[in-house]
């Protein structure tokens, strides 16, 4: 059996992300906003891992006033097999989210001015920002080459 050593370099960080779609580059954001020094770990390209090819650029939206209508409705979907709380807690946090967002840089596409919230369905509702452009390895580097 090697030793630690032996295994190759030895990488700490305050806080560790695993995948670099839309979650995880939220998540590495917030962690380095607050002063972590962050790592990500990915399978592919930051940025374009995870839902962020295939969704390109949508993201969930609940307005405050509707999410017990809206947990209820994915609770029903899902034949209850989803963990209640936690779909109240997400869908509750999605419009604070939307503008977290957009202070840290997400382009979402505006009408008159305001994020454009799409009707996508019977009570669905979406946002739209340019993955590409938004979701850039340049923007969780870290603050000195001294940190991970």
């Amino acid at each position: 059996m090697k030793t630690l050593d032996e295994l190759g370099t030895i990488i700490t960080t305050d806080v560790l992300v695993l995948g670099a779609g839309g979650a995880g580059m939220c998540a590495a954001l917030k962690a380095r906003e607050s002063g972590a020094s962050v790592l990500m770990l990915d399978k592919g390209g930051v940025g374009w891992c995870g839902q962020v090819p295939i969704g390109g650029g949508i993201f969930a939206y609940v307005h405050p006033e509707r999410v017990g209508e809206w947990a209820a409705r994915v609770t029903r979907e899902s034949f209850f097999f989803n963990d209640q709380d936690w779909t109240f807690a997400f869908g509750g946090g999605l419009h604070k989210a939307t503008f977290d967002l957009q202070e840290m840089g997400l382009t979402f596409l505006k009408k008159n001015g305001e994020i454009n919230i799409f009707n996508w369905g019977p009570g669905i509702y979406v946002t739209r920002f340019g993955a590409p452009k938004s979701l850039s390895p340049s923007r969780i580097r870290p603050r000195s080459a001294a940190s991970v």
